[in-house]
């Protein structure tokens, strides 16, 4: 699912023209309409692929401690999940098993 979205059309790349008008570049009402319609259009289409991911998972690092955390959509509301350790810098060892989990996630 991540790779589909990933590769598909959550990181579609939009085209924004960024040409100097022939008026000076002082445009005028609606100069830019164009390139505002594209970014609009671009941020519903992320809102909405984003509403059908059931998580986005984190990874948070405080000094040598590594976490795992996720988000969650209810509604309009942005739920954060518990954190969970799972590996620290302080052990080349534990540091080697931490980037093995993450490469796996």
């Amino acid at each position: 699912m991540w790779s589909q979205l990933l590769e598909g059309r959550l990181l579609q790349k939009y085209s924004i023209d960024t040409t100097p008008s022939e008026d000076g570049g002082g445009g005028g009402e609606g100069a830019n309409d164009g390139s505002v319609s594209s970014a609009e259009r671009a941020v519903a289409e992320s809102d909405r692929l984003l509403g059908t991911l059931p998580y986005i998972p984190a990874i948070l690092i405080r000094g040598h401690s590594w976490y795992l955390a996720a988000t969650s959509r209810q509604g309009d509301k942005t739920i954060l999940w518990r954190e969970y350790a799972f590996g620290t810098t302080q052990s080349v060892v534990v540091m080697l098993v931490s980037s093995g989990t993450i490469l796996y996630l």
